[in-house]
């Protein structure tokens, strides 16, 4: 359903809660300013362990021990993020590893979104960036190809996290 909708057909006023933390508090900024200059209404966003905590704390532990809800899957998988499927344009170099060693088939259609995308916007960008240019994910897994996926699964990410849901 629609932001919108929500408004418009079933008279309702969205409030979006985002579950990020203290150390993600630059995130909580650039959302608050995304939904507050919406076309027609600014929307209200809400950032609970941001608010509540003053520090971080072991999140996935209280859901599933306190709580009783299962994690999605691909946290068991190795992903630090369970967000797009995988397919996470915000992704880096340690995310796309993972996506290509367990689900080499979504890489594969995230390979091609990116050269449809290049392709047909006539645009030297890329989804990674190394030494300050594009470097693609067909370049990344050709690489991992011949180096072995193994060795590129621990490579700490220096990209920001998504911040996804309808940006």
């Amino acid at each position: 359903m629609f932001l919108e909708e929500l408004r418009d057909i079933h008279n309702l006023e969205p409030v979006l809660y985002f579950g990020i933390g203290p150390h993600e508090t630059h995130r909580s900024d650039n959302l608050r300013e995304f939904y507050a200059h919406r076309p027609l209404e600014p929307i209200e966003t809400r950032f609970p362990m941001i608010e509540t905590f003053r520090e971080d704390i072991d999140v996935k532990s209280i859901i599933e021990e306190e709580w009783g809800i299962k994690l999605p899957r691909m946290y068991a998988m190795g992903f630090s993020h369970a967000n797009c499927g995988g397919r996470c344009v915000r992704g880096g170099f340690q995310h796309y590893a993972q996506l290509y060693n367990v689900w080499p088939d979504r890489y594969a259609l995230q390979e091609e979104m990116e050269e449809n995308f290049r392709r047909d916007f006539e645009k030297n960008v890329s989804i990674l960036k190394k030494d300050g240019g594009p470097y693609t994910l067909r370049e990344y897994r050709e690489r991992m190809d011949r180096e072995g996926v193994e060795n590129f699964l621990k490579i700490p990410d220096e990209t920001v996290p998504c911040v996804c849901s309808f940006s």
